[in-house]
């Protein structure tokens, strides 16, 4: 099968080795090839992480999702000190809607 020079003519039904390790996806592109598998490989650490549910109670994400729960229950939570002002400015509101609908 080889030629003359001992190598493997190209074309006739034998892909070359550049050609086999060209990616299936995104062939032309290896830098877009490469985020996208960093991308793929960051979402399913991510979703592993934090939304997967295992079998067992407790396992080694347990912590960190307690951490990633209390952040944002703090996050989220209305301290006293704002919950006054909140008040006055839904009153104000109130008198203002109010006072548009007598207009």
């Amino acid at each position: 099968m080889a030629d003359q020079g001992g190598k493997i003519p190209v074309g006739k039904g034998i892909p070359s080795q550049k050609e086999l390790l060209k990616p299936l996806i995104f062939p032309n592109n290896q830098r877009a090839f490469r985020l996208f598998n960093a991308a793929l490989a960051t979402g399913i650490t991510v979703y592993f992480v934090f939304f997967h549910k295992f079998p067992q109670q407790d396992h080694c994400f347990v912590p960190i999702r307690n951490l990633v729960e209390s952040q944002k229950a703090r996050f989220l939570r209305i301290k006293p000190e704002d919950e006054e002002y909140i008040k006055r400015r839904t009153e104000e509101l109130s008198k203002a809607r109010q006072s548009e609908t007598n207009s």
